[in-house]
């Protein structure tokens, strides 16, 4: 079975702007120029997890701030896009994180990284 990361990080992109108190990408350049957002991340996929079907894929989505530190304004943003997360898929883990958008280092926001499981 073929699974295709780029086009699931997509759905699942898709899926998030859905909801009306969100925007979501699984393109960092659109992220950055469009935060306080989701950005869903590349997944960590275990071929020894899972089922017949296919592995366990464990999908990181980072709440993305338009501040660069984890201030009180920061963690309101955060907050808003951690709910609308929970709305929308099975969220099982959310950790405080930076999240810097390119090689330079030099666009850096205050983040919280959340994850989520799903066989593929």
């Amino acid at each position: 079975m073929t699974f295709d990361i780029v086009a699931r990080a997509k759905a699942l992109a898709d899926l998030l702007d859905a909801h009306p108190q969100t925007k979501a990408y699984h393109d960092p350049a659109k992220a950055l120029a469009n935060r306080p957002c989701l950005l869903v991340l590349p997944p960590t996929v275990d071929h020894t997890e899972g089922s017949f079907t296919g592995p366990e894929v464990t999908w990181r989505i980072a709440a993305v701030s338009s501040f660069g530190a984890l201030t009180l304004d920061a963690l309101k943003e955060i907050q808003k896009l951690l709910e609308a997360a929970r709305e929308v898929l099975d969220v099982e883990r959310e950790t405080p994180a930076r999240y810097t958008f390119g090689p330079d280092g030099k666009n850096v926001a205050a983040a919280y990284l959340c994850t989520h499981t799903e066989i593929a």
